[in-house]
């Protein structure tokens, strides 16, 4: 009984001369009765009133007052700087609000400043972690943020995302850190029942007129890659698991109903592909990870994670002669050079897509300069220890490690923290060769910690966890062991992402 017939109530109550915001959203009649609806109250839903501030959003800021025509939110606008247009029930002038008067108005007040503020958190300080250096036609502000102005639940995931962000990386500044953890979970929650409900009616009610219109689809696995990135920011969180789990299922659906992905899908079917590469380092589960999605090589694309299509490659590869040698099949001799080819190539193409940098200054250009010689190092080793971990190797690999470590240093010279979320693969990787030097193991553990703490990628901290038990276990020390650590050790140990 989740209808309300408008006749049936009574004549004389009272009753508002709008609707509420709720009821106009939803496209139903509202009742209009005083204090809250009852169209509302009887499906557990939290009546907005008749009082309501509306704030229109434009490219993730007010399209009013003094921010209107901004394409990216501003980092610290106060209250005073947004101007909030009043519904009010009254054909008079409204009264100015009084805290103690107007409760829910006041209360409506601080709720639109918070979302404000929450979005431009996501903007300024969550959307850069989320891809290798900040650009200004970054495609989290320019495609996910607006696609979010029509998409409540997606609004919501950008919302708890930025508010789990906000906590867990502040450092006393943040006033109510309880307040922030309550409407994060609040949101996080609201978010999920919606896309529950959303996923429910895409699987039962898949219809003809669905079948030419697959924004739906892209809306909802927008909604549950961004829940997967809250996630990653959360201490001791596995949950992003769950979620890419989800968004893999999403993107073969899609494949199944015939979509071809338009801009939108391209970019977040990239985002998920990424996310499984970087993942499937330590997952070794028949039916996980990255080289059973089976996902088109096209989309890494030439732009600057580069990087990440020859990961994808060294590991697939590594799965496949494991499964040949457990088949007792022959293994076919591995030519190394094809990898260092790959990896110079992977190397240039990094460079060559950073071009725009320079007007960043001589700092900046030298610390991405060296970010590309890490990964270029590390991807080098990566190589060896997947696919030719062989006694011959190991000076060859102690040099590169060498060579690695000196390019952290470089990048880790000072405590700018713009693009430090990208050093976290390198430092595994020069962490899995440093079982026999306890000053690297410390060098490793002490920026492993400034680092999370820093960027708020807690998922990388499982990472941490995996090299101190991986150092602790003698019987695989050696090149490129920790693979076969990892891999004989998966079932016990929980799961870690480097991102």
């Amino acid at each position: 009984m989740l209808n309300v017939r408008i006749d049936s109530l009574p004549s004389d109550r009272k009753t508002a001369l709008k609707s509420c915001s709720s009821c106009d959203r939803r496209r139903i009649k509202c009742d209009r009765t005083l204090p809250q609806c009852r169209k509302c109250t009887i499906r557990g839903i939290q009546c907005p009133g008749f009082n309501s501030v509306r704030l229109k959003w434009g490219q993730g800021v007010a399209s009013r007052g003094p921010l209107a025509g901004r394409n990216i939110p501003v980092q610290h606008a106060s209250a005073e700087s947004i101007t909030l247009s009043v519904d009010t029930n009254s054909r008079l002038s409204a009264p100015i609000p009084s805290p103690t008067r107007d409760c829910g108005l006041v209360d409506s007040h601080s709720r639109l400043i918070l979302s404000h503020k929450l979005f431009a958190h996501f903007n300024v300080n969550v959307a850069p972690r989320l891809t290798w250096i900040d650009s200004p036609d970054h495609p989290w502000r320019k495609i996910v943020v607006p696609l979010a102005q029509r998409c409540p639940s997606l609004s919501m995931a950008i919302l708890s995302a930025a508010a789990a962000h906000l906590l867990f990386t502040s450092t006393g500044d943040v006033p109510d850190t309880a307040a922030i953890e309550t409407i994060g979970h609040h949101l996080r929650d609201t978010c999920i029942r919606d896309l529950t409900k959303a996923i429910s009616a895409e699987l039962e009610g898949y219809t003809r007129q669905q079948a030419n219109d697959s924004s739906f689809l892209v809306q909802i696995l927008a909604t549950t890659l961004v829940l997967c990135y809250r996630e990653i920011v959360v201490p001791d969180s596995t949950d992003w698991s769950l979620h890419l789990h989800a968004c893999r299922i999403l993107i073969e659906r899609q494949k199944w109903r015939g979509d071809r992905p338009g801009a939108v899908a391209a970019f977040l079917i990239k985002e998920v592909a990424d996310l499984e590469v970087f993942r499937s380092i330590g997952t070794f589960t028949t039916g996980e990870g990255s080289s059973t999605l089976l996902l088109p090589q096209s989309i890494f694309g030439n732009h600057f994670r580069t990087f990440t299509g020859l990961i994808y490659e060294i590991t697939a590869e590594e799965r496949r002669r494991h499964e040949l040698a457990m088949n007792h099949q022959h293994l076919p001799q591995m030519n190394m050079n094809i990898w260092q080819i790959k990896a110079r190539q992977a190397c240039n193409q990094a460079s060559a897509d950073t071009t725009w940098l320079a007007s960043h200054g001589e700092h900046m250009q030298n610390r991405v300069n060296a970010l590309i010689q890490a990964y270029y190092y590390t991807t080098l080793i990566y190589s060896y220890q997947a696919l030719a971990p062989l006694p011959e190797t190991a000076v060859l690999i102690q040099t590169l490690v060498s060579q690695l470590f000196d390019e952290i240093e470089v990048f880790t010279a000072d405590t700018i923290h713009i693009i430090s979320h990208n050093i976290f693969l390198p430092l595994f990787i020069a962490g899995t060769e440093s079982w026999a030097d306890s000053a690297r193991q410390g060098m490793i553990e002490r920026l492993f910690q400034s680092l999370v703490s820093a960027t708020g990628v807690w998922c990388n901290y499982s990472a941490m966890h995996f090299l101190r038990a991986f150092w602790a276990r003698a019987e695989y020390h050696g090149i490129g062991k920790w693979i076969q650590y990892a891999r004989e050790n998966e079932r016990g140990k929980s799961q870690f992402l480097i991102f």
